[in-house]
């Protein structure tokens, strides 16, 4: 009996001992934990994290496996979280996806709890595009804007900010204020970004005891200056100018010499600008000859040359041109014949270093080495860094492969022997063609040697030469030339004279005649109508019904009209008709 009542009180003895190591919650041995959360764009971004109610400050305990959860996300103003991933030890992650709620600043998603202990990571994005202005670390204002729209930087009185005892000097995209710099006014667009993207926007200041000096074209001894003292400046040498003087943009400073490169004044109480300003001394700019080589039907486009060596031909490009289409062409496509195909050669010429004079006008001819019925550029000083040239052209057929007798043969009115390649003796314009250049004088020449360019538009100074010319070339009576783009060494030059002083056609203003400027069908017969002296008043109307009634356009297929151009054969079929 005394043995029995040992055991049962050495039984209830261990079981006292072993309530005691048990722990005090009955199950907690099946709970997981949530260890860590972090934000992969900067924890800052996010003001509250909550798992069902409950703030994860750092860690969470006691969570029951296979339960759902709501995580709630609180972000700071634009912004809100955009996903979570739940990451368990030794287990697969998973990635979760926020929902909105009422409030634009908080989300919310809800997970399964997993068997073991997890860490979260969640990634937070933007309401649009945020555009947050800093003085230093501190947040001064943020700004949400919507994508796509313009956005304009702020001035720092609009916010309030101020620094006693420093001037405000704009907004960099660096907290370093080594990035890009924005000053009020400017504007930015509103691109789609992630939020560690947005503009942010650093205040930058200068003390007001340092004033700064800014030099254009030239250097200063001392980027800042304190009231009082000297500064030195220094014009930039440049080739091909010499300097002149110097510009005080803003400061109010007084130079000790305005027309010596190197000078000093005395900083005052503003920030000072300079600019040094030179005269060009160079070399001046010639005229200049590009040769096209025109289309054969069956080859290939080839490149223009310039033969100048102040220009180069920078870019160029053949268009084929039909009456319903314009197709480029590449160096593997290649012509062909047809009606109604123009072909074009658009070429840029950059010029390197040298510059046109104030007064001067250059010139260029297209396919006219002799520079005598060629196509006139204009190039003026606000454009001479690239000049356009466009040749246009119909496609001729392969040249004829029968060696020619290289021996010239003199013509004789009779003979009249045909030089052009692209005029045959059933065009309608063959005769006039023919007329036109064995008359005397030579009304015109082809635009090479073999190519006559029936289809080529005239242009104003062409137009004028071809009247001057079919008129016998009377000698101008006056010898003042009021145009600044009519040269005495222009071709043109006597024509003009002439056209302007029998009110045949006057300048497109007083003092310029724009001679590469081309024409219309209703210029050329006005122009014609007035030189044979039939009427000078009013405009094509008049001209026109006087055309028609001397069938002066039967079988050209044109019609007097101030919008379609008018061709070389054109031209000469209207000077044949008109005076035989």
């Amino acid at each position: 009996m005394k043995r029995r009542t040992l055991s049962l009180l050495l039984a209830l003895a261990l079981a006292l001992s072993l309530v005691s190591v048990l722990p005090v919650n009955a199950g907690a041995a099946d709970k997981v934990n949530c260890t860590g959360w972090w934000c992969t764009d900067g924890t800052a971004y996010i003001t509250d994290l909550k798992l069902n109610g409950t703030s994860l400050s750092g860690s969470l305990s006691g969570l029951t496996p296979g339960e759902t959860v709501t995580l709630e996300a609180t972000t700071i103003q634009y912004f809100r979280c955009r996903t979570v991933a739940l990451l368990p030890q030794g287990g697969s992650s998973q990635l979760i996806y926020f929902k909105d709620t009422a409030d634009p600043q908080v989300t919310a998603a809800t997970f399964t709890v997993p068997d073991s202990d997890f860490q979260l990571s969640l990634s937070v994005g933007s309401l649009g595009y945020v555009v947050t202005y800093m003085d230093g670390m501190t947040i001064v204002h943020r700004e949400c804007h919507d994508y796509g729209t313009t956005v304009e930087i702020r001035s720092p009185a609009s916010m309030f900010l101020s620094k006693p005892g420093y001037t405000f000097q704009g907004w960099n995209s660096s907290q370093s204020l080594t990035g890009d710099s924005y000053a009020p006014g400017d504007t930015v667009q509103a691109e789609q970004k992630y939020a560690r993207n947005t503009l942010h926007l650093f205040a930058m200041w200068k003390e007001n005891g340092a004033l700064s000096v800014t030099v254009e074209r030239g250097k200063a001894d001392m980027a800042a200056a304190k009231k009082g003292e000297t500064v030195t400046v220094t014009a930039d040498p440049l080739e091909n100018y010499t300097f002149d003087h110097w510009e005080v943009v803003s400061g109010g400073v007084t130079l000790k010499s305005r027309t010596s490169a190197t000078t000093t004044f005395v900083m005052g109480d503003q920030d000072v600008s300079l600019r040094s300003i030179s005269k060009y001394t160079g070399p001046m700019l010639t005229d200049f000859y590009v040769y096209i080589t025109p289309p054969v039907a069956g080859e290939h486009p080839q490149a223009p040359t310039v033969k100048s060596e102040d220009y180069t031909v920078s870019a160029y490009n053949w268009v084929k041109i039909t009456n319903d289409s314009a197709v480029k062409m590449t160096a593997e496509d290649v012509f062909e014949e047809g009606p109604g195909i123009l072909y074009q050669c658009r070429a840029d010429l950059s010029i390197p270093k040298y510059i046109a004079d104030d007064a001067d006008k250059l010139h260029g001819y297209v396919n006219d080495a002799d520079k005598t019925d060629g196509m006139d550029v204009m190039i003026f000083r606000s454009s001479f860094a690239k000049v356009k040239v466009v040749g246009s052209f119909n496609c001729a057929a392969p040249e004829d492969p029968t060696p020619v007798d290289p021996t010239p043969v003199e013509p004789t009115p009779e003979t009249k022997t045909n030089p052009f390649k692209d005029v045959s003796e059933s065009d309608w314009f063959y005769e006039p063609v023919l007329w036109a250049y064995y008359a005397e004088p030579q009304v015109t020449v082809g635009i090479s040697a073999t190519r006559f360019g029936p289809d080529t538009t005239v242009t104003r100074g062409q137009t004028v030469t071809f009247l001057w010319r079919a008129m016998g070339e009377p000698e101008p009576s006056t010898t003042k030339n009021p145009f600044v783009d009519v040269k005495e060494s222009d071709y043109f030059y006597k024509a003009v004279l002439w056209a302007v002083e029998n009110n045949i056609t006057v300048g497109v203003n007083a003092t310029h005649f724009v001679p590469g400027q081309t024409c219309s069908t209703a210029h050329i017969i006005t122009f014609l109508y007035r030189t044979l002296g039939v009427g000078s008043n009013g405009w094509y109307e008049e001209a026109g019904a006087w055309a028609a009634e001397h069938s002066l356009l039967d079988k050209t297929g044109l019609t007097v009209d101030p919008k379609v151009n008018c061709p070389r054969a054109a031209v000469v079929t209207f000077l044949y008709r008109a005076t035989d």
